[in-house]
């Protein structure tokens, strides 16, 4: 599907902060991880380097009684076949989990098509990512990647303190991300460099796809969203090229923001994670951790349920 143009939109998965599996993992796809009602991750939720954006996924917060923060929504009473609608609640029928999450971005990304129907599947990514909302931080550990002890075995990682290299670009806003679509003013970044390595440098180019006619670009801007530990340092004096010298093997997310001469003007703020292989065994070394200088869509959604209604898992 991808291929084809469209936009994927997967859950992250509910197995306690394991690795993100299929069909989150797959090449293109937007993972969606899951958010309790005070932003950090939710237990259940899974995370890791996969996930490219976070939405609520709802949450109980007591052992027992009726769930305090389930997401509410449609449903059928049939068990073996079609009956009465009915909605959802927090007592008889729990609903949480990152199966909801993900619906939710692509029901975002539709309203961005309804506004400007051209968007490629990259641009509403960026986009979405560009226009979401900081991690809040609370008294929670902060989320790490992936763990796993010493038989092999993933390790349970419950609810913590989101950053960008495990939980996405931030928290989804669909208001942002809408208005942004709209505005006639889209840019992208592009990664030049074919497989990005450790020790070597990576270019990149922001492209400023859709400025409206009569309307020119005032200002363009770069800003370090998260070094992933790989990339330290200053990227403000880019101009539409930079050039990142990433010292390890992982991930880092640069973000790009343009501002037309309108009027009041307009600005568009998109982000991008690149991933860093290791070193080649034969490539020589290169900086040191500094930074210098159609198939036409889509997908609303395929909201896949790599996630599973939690009807007996509450938050942990």
């Amino acid at each position: 599907m991808v291929a084809a143009g469209a936009l994927v939109v997967a859950a992250a998965g509910n197995t306690n902060g394991h690795a993100v599996g299929a069909p989150g993992n797959c090449s293109g796809v937007l993972a969606v991880g899951g958010l309790r009602h005070s932003g950090t991750k939710v237990g259940f939720s899974d995370l890791g380097s996969a996930v490219s954006i976070s939405a609520p996924a709802g949450n109980c917060v007591n052992d027992f009684g009726p769930c305090l923060y389930p997401l509410l929504t449609t449903t059928n009473s049939g068990s073996q076949g079609p009956a009465s609608s009915a909605y959802t609640d927090g007592t008889n029928d729990i609903t949480v989990g990152t199966s909801f999450s993900a619906p939710l971005v692509s029901g975002v990304a539709a309203l961005m098509l309804a506004v400007q129907p051209t968007l490629t599947p990259d641009e509403i990514r960026g986009l979405i990512q560009g226009g979401s909302r900081r991690f809040p931080s609370t008294s929670a550990p902060a989320c790490t990647a992936p763990r796993f002890d010493v038989n092999g075995d993933p390790i349970d990682q419950i609810e913590c303190d989101c950053t960008t290299t495990t939980c996405g670009a931030g928290m989804l806003d669909a208001r942002a991300a809408v208005r942004s679509a709209a505005a006639g003013l889209i840019a992208d970044i592009v990664v030049n460099t074919a497989t990005p390595r450790a020790g070597q440098d990576v270019s990149l180019t922001a492209d400023v796809f859709r400025l409206i006619s009569g309307r020119n670009l005032s200002s363009l801007s770069w800003s370090l969203v998260d070094g992933g530990g790989i990339v330290s340092g200053s990227v403000s004096g880019c101009s539409a090229n930079c050039v990142v010298s990433p010292t390890g093997a992982g991930s880092f997310t640069v973000a790009v923001t343009v501002t037309d001469d309108n009027n009041p003007p307009t600005q568009s703020t998109v982000s991008r994670r690149v991933t860093v292989v290791s070193a080649s065994p034969n490539g020589g070394g290169g900086g040191g951790g500094a930074l210098g200088g159609p198939a036409y869509l889509l997908a609303l959604a395929l909201a896949v349920g790599a996630a599973w209604r939690l009807s007996a898992g509450r938050d942990a």
